[in-house]
């Protein structure tokens, strides 16, 4: 199965290793830290224009998500409760 994470973009499920809120930019150095090595290393796709709403970590690398957490949740929990359960 697959998520749209924002813009153009989908996501297999089995590559998401994570989805966090945005404000953690601001707030966790250890997850401002992680997208800034992330960039030096070219692995971050800003969707946002700039105002992400959500962090999605994959397994080929960072994309900042105009798409809030819980909407992003939603979406997943939409395709759980059908019976196809997200696979990793």
């Amino acid at each position: 199965m697959f998520l749209h994470i924002g813009s153009d973009a989908i996501l297999p499920y089995r590559e998401i290793v994570a989805i966090l809120d945005a404000e953690l930019l601001r707030h966790s150095q250890a997850v401002h830290d992680l997208v800034v090595l992330q960039q030096l290393e070219k692995r971050v796709t800003d969707l946002s224009g700039g105002q992400p709403r959500s962090i999605v970590v994959a397994d080929r690398g960072i994309f900042l998500s105009p798409i809030s957490v819980l909407t992003l949740r939603r979406r997943g929990n939409v395709l759980v409760s059908e019976g196809a359960a997200p696979a990793r």
